[in-house]
């Protein structure tokens, strides 16, 4: 209730003459305050293209730091675009900080991040990688609470509605709007939104439009009460309280692609038909398939639980600090497994910034498997990379129960057989690692080391896969094939 009362509040002062009453008072008290006079003419530039409170907000968090009692921090990076006003704005929350050497302020990592992004430095630039270390050293740190994440509130009934606006908006200015991402897995998958939805996603594609245009068809249509835009994404409020993001389509190499300065999704470039939805007919990619194969793997089957960030088979992280520093809150402040440790290994992967040894990890996992009660599998294979029957032989011995142990050809063993590897050595442990029911993976390299883990393994069912090397050329077979062919 709270928030639906601050939610029309926030409408009521955006209508005139109200917006402008409020955009002259954050003026005057901008220039009241003593700020930069490159940041009073930013100001103008919040209130003719953003909603007002965004320009309270920077007010809030400009005047504090001016007076030395910051109470808020706004996002300035994001929305302070002239370099004399980020300048200006760097050098105000710089010097909050010398005051405060200790960092002792809740405000602190936020602060110095917004000083590093308002510089405009590199992912790879020192100060940048050793405030996400701080940041992540001081969660990790064993005292540390977790937060918890906060939900999102999502009208079905009006959804509808404000499709069918967001649609009127882009046929007014003759430009092709189509259903995208979740809105467009829905309309296939369920035939209407999707049950965990929070958002309406549409795109079109740059080529076609001017994006300015299209922001200020957004701005000035009735049926919307706020836009906020940026050269990656448009968001428009609808009069309902629903979300509309609007993502501009760009081509590269052959593909289009979508997204922010944090995540960016490729998929194949697309041809658009008219499909029925929510009531009205609505342009989508032809070959849906494709589309959202790309975009959620298996699609037809909901998923149990799904992160945006991490489970879509198409995205990218860009090396920008914006996508640093998510990445880093994705550790420090949402409390989710899921997410922190994928976020950990993205960290390592795309920045080079290792503490994956914080995931849990060792122990005995001949031991767990032993726990399940069912006697273990052994599935040798080449896994370079898995083929049908290797993935066919995992996923059945899974599914019986079975915890499942699985040996990968070492790099040594393909040479031998006169094969160049396709996959590294550790690079074919890990996708092995993460299939459905294993427990455990080993280096495979020829018929000793088998026989050397089966002894160690004890009660163990060994099988090997189609394709895998038995032995090294020249030696001789052994008893392998027919020891696991009697199980």
């Amino acid at each position: 209730m709270l928030k639906l009362l601050l939610f029309k509040l926030l409408v009521f002062l955006e209508h005139p003459p109200l917006n402008q009453l409020c955009a002259g008072a954050i003026r005057g008290a901008a220039r009241a305050l003593r700020l930069d006079a490159s940041l009073v003419g930013e100001f103008d530039t919040l209130v003719r293209d953003y909603p007002v409170q965004y320009a309270g907000a920077m007010l809030v968090t400009l005047g504090g730091l001016k007076l030395g009692l910051p109470l808020h921090v706004f996002n300035l990076s994001g929305f302070i675009q002239a370099p004399p006003a980020r300048a200006a704005a760097a050098r105000l929350v710089r010097g909050h900080l010398a005051r405060d050497p200790a960092r002792r302020s809740r405000l602190a990592p936020r602060l110095m991040r917004q000083a590093l992004l308002l510089e405009d430095r590199e992912a790879d630039d020192a100060e940048v990688l050793a405030q996400a270390r701080a940041e992540l050293e001081a969660f990790l740190a064993p005292t540390r609470a977790r937060p918890a994440k906060a939900g999102a509130h999502f009208e079905h009934a009006a959804a509808g509605t404000a499709l069918a606006d967001a649609d009127a908006v882009f046929r007014d200015i003759g430009v092709q709007m189509f259903l995208v991402s979740g809105t467009f897995l829905g309309a296939v998958r369920d035939g209407g939104f999707v049950r965990t939805e929070y958002d309406i996603d549409v795109g079109y594609f740059v080529e076609e439009a001017d994006q300015r245009a299209i922001y200020e068809a957004f701005r000035d249509a009735p049926a919307f009460v706020h836009t906020n835009h940026s050269p990656l994404l448009i968001k428009a409020v609808h009069r309902s309280g629903i979300t509309i993001d609007v993502f501009p389509h760009f081509a590269e190499d052959g593909l289009v692609w979508h997204g922010s300065n944090k995540h960016r999704w490729y998929n194949t470039r697309f041809a658009l038909k008219p499909r029925e939805f929510a009531g009205g007919r609505y342009l989508a990619p032809a070959d849906a398939d494709r589309y959202l194969e790309e975009n959620y793997g298996n699609w037809r089957t909901p998923c149990a639980f799904w992160d945006v960030s991490f489970d879509t088979p198409n995205r990218v992280f860009p090396r920008t600090p914006s996508a640093l520093f998510m990445l880093v809150s994705y550790v420090t402040r949402t409390g989710e497994r899921h997410r922190m440790q994928n976020a950990l290994i993205a960290l390592r992967d795309v920045f080079g910034i290792d503490y994956t040894d914080h995931i849990p990890a060792g122990g005995s996992a001949e031991l767990r498997a032993r726990l399940g009660g069912a006697a273990p599998t052994l599935i040798v294979g080449c896994f370079d990379p898995p083929t049908c029957d290797e993935l066919d032989l995992v996923d059945a011995r899974a599914a019986t129960g079975s915890p499942v142990l699985v040996a990968v050809a070492s790099d040594a063993l393909l040479r031998a057989h006169g094969r160049t590897p396709a996959m590294t050595e550790a690079a074919r442990q890990r996708l092995a690692a993460g299939l459905r029911g294993v427990h455990a993976v080993h280096l495979d390299d020829g018929v000793a080391a088998r026989e050397a883990l089966r002894e160690a393994l004890g009660d163990v069912e060994m099988i090997l896969a189609a394709g895998a090397l038995e032995h090294p050329p020249g030696s001789a077979p052994g008893t392998l094939a027919a020891r696991s062919a009697a199980g």
